[in-house]
């Protein structure tokens, strides 16, 4: 049987890929005690987020949900569209 998951953060992204890294591992880190999901979902980035978002979901495998959106549509329709992949009982943005 597969662990429920409590706690579901959206992030859009936009250009962020400095900031990514620290951003996903406080996040994992603070929400240690329970079970989480982080949607890492880029809005259109043109610096190398993408690739950034690739690595974490490789570093953390069952934690990261990718998501890359074609062109940049604004931050309310990134977490909207993220909405649809959320498994956890709370969602955070």
């Amino acid at each position: 049987m597969s662990k429920l998951i409590t706690y579901s953060v959206v992030v859009p992204v936009h250009n962020s890929e400095l900031s990514l890294p620290e951003l996903c591992a406080r996040i994992i880190h603070s929400l240690s005690d329970f079970s989480v999901e982080v949607i890492l979902i880029d809005d259109g980035s043109t610096d190398n987020s993408w690739q950034v978002i690739e690595e974490l979901k490789k570093k953390y495998p069952a934690l990261i949900n990718a998501i890359r959106l074609q062109k940049n549509y604004g931050q309310h329709a990134a977490i909207l569209c993220a909405f649809n992949f959320c498994k956890g009982d709370f969602v955070v943005t």
